[in-house]
């Protein structure tokens, strides 16, 4: 059946990937890649006082008193980020928090610093809220 012989050529693609030299390799390379981006901003963030998670991924995450409030104050500066409430996948006890990619932060250390200085002053805006 033609369902079936779709999954089979699937499987034997993602296979063929998993253990191609190069493949890997350009996984290692964009791992690489975007920890030394997370971790840029992450250092930039921690060196203005700001607390944060980025062990891994693409997304650093940053606690926050009203997400909605520091959503909107990013936006205001020309900056994305993302509710941390709908990825909290049941944890709904976790503190608020945005979600911050880095797939397209720029390999720019200034840059980043305006970032970081951006959701810094997001933090002390929406704690003032309270």
């Amino acid at each position: 059946d033609l369902h079936k012989e779709y999954r089979r050529q699937r499987q034997m693609c993602i296979r063929d990937r998993l253990t191609d030299a190069s493949a890997l390799a350009d996984l290692r390379y964009a791992r690489d890649y975007y920890a030394a981006r997370r971790l840029a901003l992450a250092d930039a963030l921690q060196a203005r006082g700001v607390d944060c998670r980025a062990e891994d991924g693409l997304f650093v995450w940053v606690p926050v008193r009203q997400e909605a409030a520091a959503l909107s104050y990013l936006s205001s500066h020309g900056i994305e980020g993302s509710p941390g409430s709908r990825c909290n996948a049941g944890h709904a006890a976790l503190a608020p928090h945005i979600r911050l990619a880095v797939t397209g932060l720029p390999e720019n250390a200034d840059f980043v610093a305006t970032v970081a200085d951006v959701v810094q002053q997001a933090c002390v805006a929406t704690a003032e809220l309270d």
